[in-house]
């Protein structure tokens, strides 16, 4: 077995690898946005009150405790309005809106057109999606010139509990973002870490959700992490966006 890493250990170096994430998808002329908001009631059963220990402290849920916990709850079907996006290094699959692009596969003209309004070129741009087992955006911006997006990060963490407020919010900072809400979401792998953020971008306030999910039901205590940026020009729309990925993902 590969040695054990706590998410107080790890989330530093996952920070960097997945900070382009939170800027990349604004036209150059325009402010980067990020995600939004919360996820929607109808995705998951919520852990609405973080249990406490001794000294007022969140507790950690084990993964083992998050497995055993979950009513052998199933991914739900994605939306007739959405497409599935599978990692081929993680294994996860869920769904995204339908007229979504993969901006990991795109032929070389649509490569260049794409890193273009990213303010890059196409060599740049497979830089920055190198890192991600999954990165789809919408085709077209909106009226601020951003593009709604959604990334998951190649690397995973081999964790024994689901990842704490602490935890997020580490990465969070780290990523010059400030966290407004943390909670728990059941999924078809386990037990997920939802939060949501604000950051600063090019004088505007951005919104974002990282949730970092199992990408199996966990096994011996222990279980694989891996984390999903959605990112949005509105609160609502990232709800949404988040809202299907937990509902679907397995």
């Amino acid at each position: 077995m590969k040695t054990l890493r706590t998410a107080a250990t790890v989330l530093a170096g996952l920070s960097l690898a997945t900070a382009p994430v939170l800027t990349a998808c604004s036209q150059s002329t325009q402010g980067s946005g990020s995600s939004s908001s919360a996820t929607s009631d109808s995705s998951s059963d919520s852990t609405t009150g973080k249990a406490k220990d001794k000294d007022g402290n969140d507790k950690k849920t084990s993964a083992s405790d998050a497995a055993s916990s979950q009513t052998d709850r199933s991914a739900k079907p994605a939306p007739s309005d959405s497409q599935e996006a599978t990692g081929s290094i993680t294994g996860l699959t869920f769904a995204i809106p339908k007229d979504w692009a993969d901006l990991k596969n795109l032929d070389p003209s649509e490569k260049e057109a794409v890193a273009r309004t990213m303010g890059l070129d196409s060599t740049a741009l497979d830089q920055q999606t190198s890192a991600f087992d999954i990165f789809y955006r919408a085709t077209e911006p909106d009226g601020s010139g951003f593009y709604n997006n959604v990334n998951l990060a190649s690397q995973t963490l081999l964790l024994t509990s689901t990842p704490s407020e602490f935890d997020i919010t580490s990465l969070l900072t780290q990523q010059s973002a400030t966290l407004k809400e943390y909670s728990t979401k059941q999924t078809a792998n386990g037990e997920a870490a939802v939060g949501t953020y604000t950051m600063q971008a090019n004088g505007k306030t951005v919104e974002g959700t990282v949730i970092m999910v199992p990408t199996s039901q966990p096994a011996a205590g222990y279980a694989n992490y891996a984390t999903i940026y959605v990112s949005a020009s509105s609160a609502d729309e990232a709800e949404q966006i988040t809202g299907t990925i937990l509902d679907t993902i397995h």
